[in-house]
């Protein structure tokens, strides 16, 4: 087994590609829902959300505390390789939409302005993963912030401060839209994640040499893990339609990327240098579909039943080309711009 600092999770990030296409369908809502599909079924699909967030507090909390990098160097890292290519698309689908939408879908500047500086507008962004984009920056920069104060236990104070942050947005509703906007429930997904992280962290060694019985018991328990979380999430909007979102789909988001984490920990993993490559456009698969959702959804309104449902199946494809493209042309050269030494702002270690 690798080490901890090298270990590369490969049901991580097929599980995080996946819920980047769940995400992707959540946004064809009118599609879906004219196939006469109960709305029910559709809401389970918001588990897909909740595991990417989840998802992204782990990989950020893990590859954090195996790394010598400084707090400061980790925020530069988690921003410039994700604000870049975010700006790129929020300012391609401002023109998008106001040059080829209705009226009533047109963008103002200031959402535009709002959106680009990650500032909650009550009209809403202009691109929607903004939504889940900005806690991810928000816990990002928490990390990083009390990584450099605290040393010693920075990622444990900076996880409970966001879930504190989470609670007290729930408990105490604001109406200011920019407070409100900060205080998030999603920003408890990645707690949980985090805390996984860290839980995963001091129990990896015990993982090595185990015997058959043991990992198999372990498999066993993923396995279980993984199919509770996501019989809870389908159950949600027929028993508890009403329940708390943090506690309804976190508690089942957690259940199922640590099922996945298991699988990964007893080796029992889908190791392809394909669907790795495919699995590093996950960011641009959650960035990027936006384009082809409108698209999508403008066709399914002229066309009928058949037409609809084909579009739906093959969505994944146009998205992943799409992605391409953008992972090619517009993430890995901004990133590897402003990661070489001319641009970064410390000798960061690698």
């Amino acid at each position: 087994m690798a080490s901890s600092g090298k270990r590369y999770w490969h049901n991580a990030q097929l599980l995080r590609l996946c819920a980047s296409f769940g995400i992707v369908y959540i946004h064809l809502e009118q599609a879906i829902l004219s196939l006469g599909v109960d709305f029910r079924i559709f809401e389970s699909f918001r588990i897909f959300t909740d595991s990417f967030l989840v998802l992204s507090g782990f990989l950020s909390v893990f590859i954090l505390s195996n790394s010598t990098r400084t707090g400061s160097d980790f925020i530069y890292g988690r921003l410039s390789r994700i604000v870049p290519a975010y700006a790129i698309f929020t300012l391609a689908f401002f023109v998008f939409k106001n040059l080829g939408m209705s009226p009533e879908n047109h963008a103002t500047t200031d959402q535009l302005i709002r959106s680009l500086f990650f500032i909650p507008h009550a009209e809403g962004p202009v691109l929607y993963p903004t939504h889940t984009l900005l806690p991810i920056i928000e816990f990002a920069i928490f990390l990083g912030i009390f990584k450099s104060v605290f040393p010693k236990n920075g990622l444990e104070l900076s996880i409970i401060f966001c879930a504190i942050l989470s609670i007290l947005g729930f408990l105490v509703p604001n109406e200011h839209v920019v407070i409100s906007g900060y205080m998030r429930d999603d920003l408890m997904n990645l707690a949980l994640g985090g805390t996984l992280a860290l839980v995963v962290k001091s129990y990896e060694h015990t993982f090595y040499d185990n015997s058959d019985n043991l990992t198999s018991l372990w498999i066993a328990t993923a396995c279980l893990f993984i199919f509770a979380g996501f019989s809870l999430a389908i159950a949600r909007p027929f028993l508890w339609p009403d329940s708390i979102r943090m506690i309804a789909l976190g508690g089942p988001a957690l259940l199922i990327v640590s099922g996945v984490m298991l699988l990964d920990l007893c080796g029992l993993s889908w190791r392809s240098k394909k669907i790795d490559m495919m699995c590093d456009l996950a960011f641009m698969v959650y960035l990027s579909h936006v384009f082809w959702n409108i698209v999508a959804e403008k066709i399914g309104k002229t066309m009928g039943f058949e037409a609809t449902l084909f579009l739906l199946l093959v969505t994944p494809a146009p998205v992943l080309a799409l992605s391409y493209l953008a992972n090619r042309y517009i993430e890995k050269p901004t990133v590897m711009f402003l990661d070489s030494p001319r641009v970064s702002f410390s000798a960061r270690s690698q």
